[in-house]
């Protein structure tokens, strides 16, 4: 499995989006700017890799939906859309125990899937959404995020 992330080398702290800027306790760490040229580049490597094919886009909600509307938008292959609402954060820590409070609503059987996230963080929700995913045979999943914050890695997310 691939997964899509931006190769930003600036140092990750604790991260807020404020008006799509990230923000590192009050110092921007990408502009907006740099962010559409993220998700521009992100959005052609996908377009490319899924061309001539049909892709069901998956935002995980609600922290990436603003990151997978400018994604979607700039992805050129015919595309279903969909949503989950899953956490395994009660305020700001998680609990390691993952909630569902949405689910798909697309069938991804034998369909080609991208999983949207906007920040990789501990990865335990991310890894039991993929799992779950695997579980109802795609033919292919691959996950897209903005950032990673790899120094908050929990389980690892192949």
């Amino acid at each position: 499995m691939l997964i899509y992330i931006s190769n930003s080398t600036a140092p990750l702290g604790k991260i807020h989006i404020i008006q799509e800027v990230a923000v590192v306790v009050g110092k921007p760490l990408l502009s907006e700017e740099d962010i559409q040229k993220k998700v521009r580049e992100l959005a052609e490597q996908i377009s490319n890799d899924f061309s001539g094919e049909e892709l069901v886009a998956v935002g995980i909600l609600k922290g990436a939906f603003m990151f997978f509307a400018d994604l979607v938008r700039h992805i050129k292959v015919p595309l279903t859309i969909d949503f989950i609402v899953a956490s395994s954060y009660v305020k700001e820590s998680t609990t390691g125990e993952v909630k569902i409070y949405y689910n798909l609503r697309e069938d991804i059987k034998d369909k080609n899937v991208l999983l949207v996230e906007d920040i990789v963080d501990t990865g335990v929700t991310l890894n039991y959404l993929r799992e779950r995913f695997l579980e109802q045979s795609p033919k292919n999943l691959k996950i897209c995020a903005l950032l990673d914050k790899k120094e908050r890695r929990l389980v690892d997310v192949p």
